[in-house]
């Protein structure tokens, strides 16, 4: 390892400690739960714990029939009972809810890890670890994240992080075998997602729309260079298809999963469409506008470039 990666991992770790000391300040002399949510979700994770499996009603609420829950609400309880398992593995004096006290303040210590990942990914190492640091530091997630509390925003960070790096990588694999890994990857978060939350599809226009706008630019690019229409919607294509490759393995890992748990099929996928076509009044005119603004901006230097080395060939 050399010290350059040592310095990361160092630095990383002691933020990670820096987070989890935070996190633990607010409610070090209390013994119960807190925040909104966290009442409902730890009732099914007991009962998880008790059935030994996912459970279709939470007796608690609605007596005498029980409240029904869905798939979707289902994921965090059910990590919140493998962490639990482990725990008490260890040490056997470690109950439930102790467990789940503690799942916030080490969630969110551990997205640290994918808040570098992300900004490193994008900008070097300086940028990863001023995403680390920000987020580290964050007071809402701070909020949402103490000791105690065992509602969504830890796992959503959690795994929004980790779906944005493994997105990234799977947008720049250019080798089959690294499409099919990465993708596989992105689709398997994703897939986690949807079963701990039915708002995970909030990422898709950002994942979907990337490819699109690099597609667009480069086909603006490459129409500028060669002039003919279907050269540059050949050549724009074939760059662009490891990328959308990538995307479909992903969508493809996303639909086993809530298929293969949940049982959701078309009506599903139908849901989130309409969901995504909410998306597009308030926001395809930003997004066709900058496409525009971006496209002029490049196809200006292209042409600055191009008279200036005539220029000096001439």
């Amino acid at each position: 390892m050399s010290v350059r990666s040592l310095a990361v991992v160092l630095y990383l770790l002691s933020l990670m400690v820096l987070s989890f000391s935070i996190l633990l300040t607010p409610g070090k002399n209390g013994d119960f739960l807190n925040t909104s949510d966290s009442g409902f979700f730890f009732g099914i994770a007991r009962e998880i714990d008790q059935h030994d499996g996912m459970v279709d009603r939470y007796s608690l609420s609605h007596y005498p029939t029980g409240w029904s829950i869905g798939y979707g609400e289902q994921g965090q309880p059910l990590l919140l009972v493998m962490l639990y398992r482990g725990l008490h593995w260890l040490d056997p004096g470690i109950g439930l809810t102790e467990a789940c006290k503690l799942w916030s303040p080490l969630l969110l210590a551990l997205s640290l890890l994918p808040a570098f990942l992300v900004g490193r990914e994008l900008a070097g190492d300086l940028a990863g670890a001023a995403a680390a640091l920000l987020l580290c530091l964050m007071t809402n997630l701070i909020y949402w994240c103490k000791v105690g509390a065992f509602d969504r925003e830890a796992l959503q960070t959690f795994l929004t992080l980790w779906a944005v790096f493994l997105s990234l990588k799977t947008l720049r694999a250019r080798s089959l075998s690294s499409l099919l890994w990465w993708g596989g990857l992105t689709g398997a978060v994703l897939g986690l997602f949807a079963l701990s939350w039915s708002g995970w599809w909030y990422l898709l226009p950002a994942l979907l729309a990337a490819p699109l706008l690099s597609l667009a630019l480069r086909f603006l690019e490459a129409w500028w260079r060669e002039k003919k229409v279907e050269e540059a919607v050949l050549s724009t294509t074939r760059e662009h298809l490891p990328q959308v490759l990538g995307l479909l393995v992903a969508l493809g890992v996303v639909g086993a999963v809530v298929y293969g748990v949940a049982g959701a099929g078309l009506d599903y996928w139908r849901g989130i469409a309409v969901g995504l076509w909410g998306y597009l009044p308030s926001s395809l005119g930003w997004a066709v506008g900058g496409a525009v603004v971006l496209g002029a901006l490049y196809l200006g230097w292209e042409g600055g470039r191009r008279s200036r080395r005539l220029g000096a060939g001439g």
